[in-house]
């Protein structure tokens, strides 16, 4: 299959995603192993066809948006049980998150507001406003109260990469300047702090 991304809850447990391609004769699905990634067999008992991205908890939940709106999906690999979270009218997500600590996230565009993300609470959505108005985001992690945000300008004259960093949770932001310029991808996050992003030099560098 097209291999999108491959994601493990625990050593021998773990999803990976394809996405359609008539190169490749693959069809956009989630598939599940039990062994480490020996054999992968489709999970063709989900309750509706993704869309967009999904992500995977801790305890063996894929959390994903099915192409009706109006709700996101949560399905335990481990009971087959499925549970479906209205989500309100007024948010639209085109994707969702889970952080380091399975908080769930509904992340929008909105052209007015540029990207919001709305932090799942009990019965509430926390709504949190990325800086990156006009720009395009490229990649984002939040550990905890820290969020980093890599974005790149969207002008046909430039196409500059940007990184943002919140410590409090996005009630206000910082943009920082790495040493080098860098591509929009790979990026990679560790914990709190850390972020490895490549050069356009072909140089790694390390943000600690």
């Amino acid at each position: 299959f097209n291999l999108r991304e491959i994601k493990f809850w625990t050593k021998n447990n773990g999803i990976a995603t394809s996405d359609e391609s008539q190169y490749y004769n693959s069809k956009e699905a989630i598939y599940e192993t039990k062994d480490g990634g020996k054999t992968w067999i489709e999970l063709k008992n989900l309750p509706a066809k993704v869309s967009g991205s999904y992500e995977l908890s801790k305890n063996g939940i894929v959390y994903y948006l099915p192409q009706l709106t109006g709700n996101y999906i949560g399905f335990n690999l481990t009971t087959g049980e499925t549970t479906t979270y209205q989500i309100p009218s007024n948010i639209n997500p085109f994707s969702l998150y889970l952080d380091n600590r399975d908080n769930l996230y509904l992340i929008t565009e909105e052209e007015k507001e540029g990207m919001l993300i709305y932090l799942k609470e009990e019965e509430n959505y926390l709504a949190i406003k990325f800086p990156t108005k006009g720009l395009s985001v490229i990649k984002a992690n939040i550990f905890e109260s820290g969020i980093s945000v890599f974005a790149q300008e969207q002008d046909k004259f430039s196409q500059k990469i940007r990184f943002f960093r919140s410590e409090d949770f996005g009630k206000s932001w910082n943009e920082e300047n790495l040493p080098i310029s860098y591509k929009a991808s790979p990026i990679a996050f560790f914990g709190k702090d850390k972020v490895w992003a490549w050069s356009l030099e072909d140089q790694l560098q390390v943000r600690e």
